[in-house]
């Protein structure tokens, strides 16, 4: 396990998700090569995320932070078709 959130999938509250994730196919080499997965982390859609991409359209009709959270999910998106 690597990152920031290493401590947190390392308690015992997450042994079962993490056996079952374990248990499943592991992306090949070459779907690990995708520019998503060299990112410095993951995309996430958090509830303050959302707040910021929202607060920029609405006080300065800025919709590149959309834009740019809506590429990130593609790239996630482009992965699926890998592995």
């Amino acid at each position: 396990l690597h990152g920031q959130a290493r401590a947190y999938y390392e308690r015992p509250a997450f042994n079962a998700l993490r056996d079952e994730l374990e248990a499943r196919a592991a992306l090949s080499r070459a779907a690990l090569s995708a520019p998503y997965f060299q990112r410095s982390a993951p995309c996430t859609l958090l509830i303050d995320e959302i707040e910021r991409l929202w607060q920029a359209i609405a006080e300065r009709d800025d919709w590149a932070p959309f834009a740019a959270k809506i590429s990130e999910i593609r790239e996630l998106g482009a992965t699926q078709n890998q592995a």
